[in-house]
């Protein structure tokens, strides 16, 4: 069973950005089960699968900032945008970091934020980007 189901209401109507959500949406699917059954170990496994979707969302993220840029998307909301992005990286990092090293941070708590950041940013600021476009 999947955490997070791709729907509809995902779609921004920018086939290159929802390809990259849809991929997003998978790798945290394929985490997430690792995350579940763990209680309070880290899984071996886990840690590349971090790297990979932290290294994904930085690509993701480009390509968005670029997008953007691109099609003449307000300075002002591409500033927020970016800034958004950065912080994510930033603060997935520091959480999965800690997670990996038994500092404080569960794998559900690990796995709720990013699961959370991700539909809200879908939701909102993604969805407000491509109404821009």
């Amino acid at each position: 069973m999947e955490l997070l189901a791709w729907n509809p209401f995902f779609e921004t109507g920018i086939d290159e950005v929802d390809r990259q959500h849809h991929y997003l949406i998978d790798r945290i699917n394929e985490v997430a089960p690792l995350l579940a059954a763990a209680g309070d170990r880290v899984p071996a496994d886990v840690a590349p699968l971090f790297d990979q979707l932290r290294e994904y969302a930085v690509w993701h993220f480009a390509t968005e900032e670029h997008l953007m840029d691109r099609q003449g998307v307000d300075p002002r909301h591409v500033a927020e945008h970016r800034e958004s992005h950065r912080r994510f990286v930033a603060e997935v990092g520091e959480k999965s970091a800690a997670y990996l090293k038994g500092a404080g941070v569960s794998g559900h708590a690990l796995l709720g934020f990013v699961t959370d950041w991700v539909v809200f940013h879908i939701l909102g600021e993604d969805q407000a980007l491509a109404r821009q476009i």
